[in-house]
């Protein structure tokens, strides 16, 4: 049976992804959908060769023909300047991992957990209270943005402008964006470039216990350009906003519908890590991720264009039963070291362990601080079946009050 294509925007897609996405992976791994003009690909073993493979990027610029990736340059220079410096040659691309891996030193790591912890004790602090609160609108929508702002020391006065100017940025990644959308993008995007420049060189003069500090460091070390710092902390601010936003509530949501599973993490705590990581893969925030073809390739028995956009679809690979057994059931104790959640091979999430981090904080404030038989209002849970790249739980309400 040929089911028609699956839109990105769907209702029950958003609800029950595993379930929806089970009868496409079914009838084949890859398909062209003719309605969104691209590749849709179903299935664990697709989507990490997509990942791994060097004849694909995830950046915008590289879609379309030539003509048409000429003129998205023209039309967005900021976001082409950051394309261009993103897709690399694989010794570039090693090099630029040994800065991320220099930056992020064991001092390093140390104090920025210290800074995620405060960050995500001052925000949470409403749940004290008591009553219902709405996790996803009054909580989670400010942690991964004060995290980012705290992480890389942006000034008071400046915090407002860098979080819109980061928020367009993120945004440029998505799918079917209009040209004014793309046009504003662009701009916020290059006021993050300048923002990110004048930060880096006023650490340059004046040294500070911050991220971006810790990146000269390494850079200075490694005789690394600046520009390569700011294609880093891009990179980081793009997989740090709303998409860790959007894996905290997703995350907060299962653990909480899940009684037994909450249960077993409050009497062994020591899962808390491979809990983090279950919950990833059991709603995984995203529902699509971006590839485009760097040139003519055969993927997957098809005859992909260079240029061509692909949507791996994460729901499809996470709850693939030939990759995990009984994957529509929530287990903490499973083994998800091969989950896709981040990624895989050379492009593996710069971010993981900052998004990991956020998670991890926020389930232990539910553990240690909120009553025991905490509970979602689940009758009034909303999702936001609009965001075509991003499982997003618009409204959570959480009774406290028990």
């Amino acid at each position: 049976m040929t089911h028609p294509p699956l839109s990105p925007v769907d209702e029950q897609f958003t609800r029950d992804p595993f379930n929806t996405v089970k009868r496409y992976r079914e009838q084949t791994p890859i398909m062209f959908n003719e309605a969104l003009g691209c590749w849709m690909v179903f299935g664990y073993g697709l989507m990490k060769e997509a990942l791994a493979s060097p004849l694909m990027t995830n950046s915008p610029g590289a879609q379309g023909t030539e003509e048409q990736r000429a003129a998205f340059h023209q039309r967005c220079p900021n976001l082409g300047w950051v394309a261009s410096r993103m897709t690399l040659d694989p010794e570039a691309h090693r090099a630029r991992r040994r800065l991320i891996n220099s930056a992020f030193s064991p001092a390093a790591i140390a104090r920025q957990e210290r800074q995620i912890a405060e960050v995500i004790n001052v925000l949470c602090a409403p749940l004290l209270n008591g009553g219902i609160v709405d996790f996803a609108t009054e909580i989670s929508t400010w942690i991964p943005y004060q995290v980012v702002t705290n992480l890389m020391g942006v000034e008071h006065d400046s915090v407002a402008r860098f979080r819109e100017a980061a928020l367009g940025w993120a945004h440029a990644y998505g799918v079917n964006n209009t040209p004014e959308q793309m046009a504003y993008y662009d701009q916020q995007t290059g006021i993050l470039i300048e923002e990110l420049r004048r930060m880096c060189a006023d650490r340059q003069q004046a040294p500070k216990a911050d991220l971006i500090t810790d990146f000269i460091r390494a850079a200075d070390e490694q005789r690394v350009p600046i520009d390569d710092i700011i294609i880093t902390l891009c990179g980081l601010i793009a997989t740090g906003s709303t998409a860790t936003k959007h894996a905290i509530d997703l995350c907060v949501h299962s653990l909480l519908t899940h009684r037994d599973q909450l249960q077993l993490l409050r009497s062994e705590r020591s899962l808390i890590n491979n809990a983090v990581n279950e919950l990833l893969r059991f709603r995984t925030p995203p529902k699509f991720v971006n590839r485009y073809a760097l040139e003519d390739t055969e993927f997957g028995g098809q005859a992909v264009k260079k240029g061509d956009l692909l949507l791996l679809c994460s729901a499809a690979a996470e709850g693939d039963p030939a990759h995990f057994d009984h994957p529509e059931t929530l287990d903490i104790r499973r083994d998800v070291s091969s989950a896709l959640t981040f990624g895989h091979g050379p492009h593996y999430c710069v971010g993981t362990h900052m998004a990991r981090t956020e998670i991890r904080f926020v389930l232990e404030f539910l553990l240690d601080r909120l009553p025991a038989d905490i509970a979602v209002l689940t009758d009034r849970v909303t999702f936001n079946a609009n965001n075509p790249l991003t499982f997003e739980i618009a409204s959570l309400p959480i009774d406290t009050r028990c």
